[in-house]
């Protein structure tokens, strides 16, 4: 999951959840001095800027399905 930004951009506008999920990964393991105060947060606005709009109303439970929901959905596009 880390490293997202070596992922195809095409691939990306499929995943933005997943791409939210992956960048607070990444900002969560900055060095200290790099660190951001909310990874997710900025994660988050980061995909909303770069990638896809994330709604301001999605609450955890749709995030997790949605995000279950595009790995499989990418993973079948690969297989394919």
């Amino acid at each position: 999951m880390l490293e997202v930004r070596s992922i195809p951009h095409q691939r990306l506008i499929n995943t933005p959840y997943l791409f939210a999920i992956a960048t607070t990964l990444e900002l969560a393991t900055l060095p200290e001095e790099a660190k951001v105060n909310k990874p997710a947060s900025s994660a988050i606005a980061l995909c909303r800027a770069q990638i896809a709009p994330i709604s301001r109303t999605t609450d955890v439970k749709e995030f997790i399905t949605t995000v279950v929901e595009e790995t499989a959905n990418d993973c079948l596009a690969i297989m394919k």
